[in-house]
């Protein structure tokens, strides 16, 4: 007898105790097909909500890429001039990397061990470290390295760094782009024969602002870039070298690779200013602190360089560039009941457009 179908009254006490059993399994699969249920609601909110994610980057790629479509025009001659650009500077790199070295004078046996990598990689933070200089200090932590080695090699790892950070941010509006991420690749592509070159549009963009004002500040410019190289390569180097007879010896290689580093800048400065009156090509500009952060003298007071006075300004955020070049100019302080006061040196920002 079927104990569902059965009349109960005439249910044995076997019968229902199937029955009661039977209503137990169906009640224990009712609870887990609704803990599914659940869990299917769940997913799906997860999923809806992802989706309006992926709608949103898909929405923001494509104002990017728009953005950016409108303002690239390709020129084939403006290429071969980059081209050439990034070997000068990639060349005058080596070669103050090698002077360096050799003005150090250092001996054959002269060895990194992993014990100075390690040091060297706890402050990476302080030293602003460059990609390169990450995987030098990675790899010499597991086996020595000759010092003359590790030294060019940091030295060509700080000097990349600098320059992508301080020379080479290409003025794309909107789009925050460093030259380790766009330049580099564009510079790829053009050594490949993939790609035409740059835009136009940033050209006539920059030139008539950006033109005078790398010339006008040239030397501040390249003076501060020049002891930002010094003082990291200085920081890791120094380190190294700790017997007396070797502190003359330092200081002249320092002397050295802070002319090397003013004359890589300089070599950008003249490229920019190749044409008569004006650059027809990639126009850049020398950048010196981030929108909201303190100007670069307050920067380099906390990392021991000399620093411009700023009066603890921060620098203002102008049309989301992701930094602003810093100028040296004068202002007049005056006193609180309005007089005129002293004439003091700050530390402004460009204005771009």
């Amino acid at each position: 007898m079927d104990p569902v179908n059965a009349e109960p009254s005439l249910l044995t006490g076997r019968d229902k105790r199937a029955l009661q059993a039977r209503i137990k399994a169906l009640e224990e699969e009712l609870r887990k097909r609704d803990e599914q249920l659940t869990d299917a609601g769940d997913d799906i909110a997860r999923l809806q909500t992802r989706l309006e994610d992926v709608r949103q980057d898909l929405v923001n790629a494509t104002s990017d890429l728009t953005h950016m479509g409108s303002w690239l025009s390709y020129d084939h001659d403006e290429g071969a001039d980059t081209v050439e650009l990034f070997d000068a500077i990639i060349d005058a790199v080596n070669a103050a990397a090698h002077r360096f070295v050799d003005a150090l004078q250092l001996r054959p046996e002269d060895v990194i061990t992993p014990q100075h990598a390690t040091a060297v990689f706890d402050k990476k933070d302080d030293i602003r470290c460059a990609e390169g200089l990450r995987i030098f200090l990675e790899r010499s932590q597991s086996s020595a390295v000759e010092m003359e080695d590790a030294i060019r090699e940091i030295t060509q790892a700080i000097f990349q760094f600098t320059l992508q950070r301080h020379v080479f941010t290409p003025f794309i509006p909107f789009l925050g782009s460093p030259m380790n991420e766009c330049v580099l690749s564009l510079y790829k592509e053009i050594k490949s024969g993939e790609s035409q070159e740059t835009s136009k549009r940033w050209r006539g963009v920059t030139r008539s602002n950006l033109k005078r004002r790398f010339f006008d500040d040239e030397v501040h410019n390249a003076n501060y870039f020049a002891q930002l190289v010094v003082h990291d390569v200085a920081s890791i180097v120094s380190a190294w070298l700790s017997a007396p007879d070797e502190t003359q010896r330092t200081q002249v290689a320092q002397d050295k690779l802070e002319e090397a580093a003013k004359e890589i800048y300089r070599l950008c400065a003249r490229w920019l200013d190749k044409a008569n009156g004006g650059s027809s090509r990639f126009d850049y500009m020398p950048f010196w602190g981030a929108p909201g952060e303190a100007f670069v003298g307050d920067r380099m007071e906390q990392r021991g360089l000399p620093a411009t006075p700023t009066q603890g300004k921060k620098s203002p955020a102008i049309v989301q560039l992701p930094l602003t070049m810093g100028l040296e100019a004068k202002r007049m302080m005056k006193h609180s009941d309005g007089t005129a006061g002293i004439e003091i040196k700050v530390l402004k920002k460009a204005s771009i457009l």
